[in-house]
């Protein structure tokens, strides 16, 4: 990617200043010919901001380079140079680096200070957004609904009408049709042991126990010994 900047200043310089020779090292062969130097000088990283959601960051780099021109006459060079300097002022992509280089960095470089350019360009490589992590939850069997239904039989196993059956564990309340039937729909399956089953009629109150309820249970007969 770093070579895509590379081929973008060279075409960048050449609309600048017109055809001409341009080198990445940081001295030109010589000085016959006019030269335009393109180092790549260092590669700094930058830190990401994170954005919200999934996606990810973009990886961010400064790229310096350090521009010198070189010229059979001192004044043709200082004029490339300049028209460098005021075309990177008015380009967005590029940005020039306004600390000039220190005594000991030309030292490093083993050259002697000289009119120079230092662009920064942003390279920038964007990242695929972090996929969710799935989450592996047990599979919780739930049992089955209970439907309970049963008849509420009086003395002569008459069917008693509008009797009260409660289960009090469950918070429930239903009365029995003309024939003496109730039923409880879609009842939650209770906790195991036996149920308490409160059954009202005429004014008595009867207290039952149900063992087992079950979603194959069969109909229940509650058999009432009432005052006649």
């Amino acid at each position: 990617m770093i070579d895509q900047v590379d081929d973008f200043l060279r075409a960048w310089i050449k609309s600048i200043v017109g055809e001409i020779n341009i080198t990445d090292d940081l001295f030109s062969p010589d000085n016959t010919t006019p030269t335009v130097s393109l180092y790549l000088l260092q590669v700094v990283p930058r830190l990401p901001e994170q954005p919200p959601g999934r996606q990810r960051a973009p990886l961010k780099l400064t790229l310096r380079y350090l521009i010198t021109t070189h010229a059979p006459d001192t004044a043709q060079a200082h004029r490339l140079l300049g028209e460098l300097a005021f075309a990177a002022m008015d380009t967005s992509d590029l940005e020039i680096d306004l600390n000039p280089l220190s005594l000991s960095d030309w030292a490093a470089l083993q050259c002697r200070p000289q009119p120079c350019v230092v662009l920064n360009v942003l390279l920038t490589q964007e990242r695929p957004e972090v996929p969710a992590k799935s989450v592996l939850r047990p599979k919780v069997r739930q049992p089955p609904p209970v439907s309970l239904h049963g008849v509420v039989l009086g003395p002569g196993d008459v069917p008693l009408a509008g009797a009260t059956i409660e289960i009090p564990n469950l918070q429930y309340l239903t009365r029995t049709n003309n024939q003496g039937q109730f039923t409880i729909p879609a009842m939650p399956n209770p906790k195991p042991g036996p149920q308490q089953i409160i059954v009202r009629a005429r004014g008595h109150e009867t207290r039952l126990r149900l063992d087992n309820v079950t979603a194959d249970a069969a109909p229940i007969v509650i058999r009432l010994n009432l005052p006649v």
